[in-house]
C-alpha cells in the first residue's frame, strides 16, 4: 500500500486506550520526564523554544495547556503551543511498550527488518507538527481529534515552522487548492499509516493523545 490509510477503530484493542483517561495516563507516566516544543524535537534541530519536565508539569504549563473552546474567555499565550512529542520515555518504559505497539511481536519479526518504540504525544488544541517525510509509520490516536495534511513523495517538502504558521502561508493554500493535500480527521481509537516519503502535517482540535 503506498497510500495513506486510516483505519477507524483499528487502535480500539490496545491497552493504551485507557490513556483517554487523564488518571491513568498520569498515574503511568506524569512522573517521567518527556520534551515539549512549539516543533517537535527543536533541541535535536538546533531550534529554541523546547524544554523538558515531567509529564504532569508540562500538561498545566501555560507553554503547552489549551483550553478547550477557543472562544471561553481565558486569556492564552499569543505563540504556538508547545507539543509533547517524545521518542526517549517508552525506550525508558518498557513495561508499557506492549500496551502501545500496534503490531505482534511474531508478525514484527517475520516481515519487518526494523521497527522503532513508539514515540508518544500528547497536547491541547492548536499543537501539532509541521510538515515533514519519513519511514512508514503507523499512528494510534488514544484520546482527541487530530487533523492531518498528507502529500504524496513528489510534491512533499520540510518546514521548521509551528504547523499554525505554515497553515497561514500562501504555499499551503495553493496546495489545498490544487487537491494534491489530502486532509483527514483522526479520532480516539483510529489507526493511521502513513506510507514512506509521504509529507504529512498535524494539529490537534482538542486535547489528544497518541503514539507514532
Amino acid at each position: 500500500v503506498n497510500r495513506p490509510l486510516l483505519i477507524k477503530g483499528g487502535a480500539m484493542h490496545l491497552e493504551a486506550m485507557s490513556w483517554s483517561d487523564y488518571r491513568h495516563l498520569l498515574a503511568d507516566l506524569g512522573n517521567e520526564v518527556v520534551q515539549a516544543a512549539p516543533v517537535p524535537y527543536s533541541k535535536n534541530m538546533g531550534l529554541s523554544g523546547g524544554t523538558e519536565a515531567p509529564l504532569a508539569e508540562l500538561l498545566s504549563s501555560p507553554k503547552v495547556w489549551r483550553s478547550e473552546e477557543p472562544t471561553a474567555g481565558v486569556l492564552e499565550p499569543s505563540a504556538a503551543p508547545s507539543y509533547i512529542f517524545d521518542a526517549s520515555v517508552l525506550r525508558r518504559r518498557r513495561d508499557l511498550v506492549k500496551r502501545a505497539t500496534v503490531l505482534g511481536t511474531a508478525y514484527m519479526e517475520r516481515h519487518m527488518s526494523h521497527v522503532r518504540v513508539p514515540q508518544f504525544a500528547v497536547g491541547f488544541r492548536g499543537a501539532g507538527a509541521p510538515m515533514h517525510t519519513h519511514h512508514a509509520a503507523l499512528n494510534a490516536s488514544f484520546a482527541g481529534k487530530k487533523r492531518w495534511f498528507l502529500c504524496p513523495p513528489e510534491v512533499a517538502s520540510w518546514s521548521l515552522d509551528p504547523v499554525s504558521g505554515w497553515m497561514d502561508r500562501e504555499h499551503f493554500q495553493s496546495q489545498r487548492d490544487s487537491g494534491l493535500l489530502l486532509e483527514l480527521e483522526q479520532e480516539p481509537g483510529d489507526l493511521l499509516f502513513v506510507p514512506e516519503g509521504w509529507g504529512h502535517a498535524t494539529i490537534l482540535e482538542s486535547y489528544a493523545v497518541g503514539v507514532a
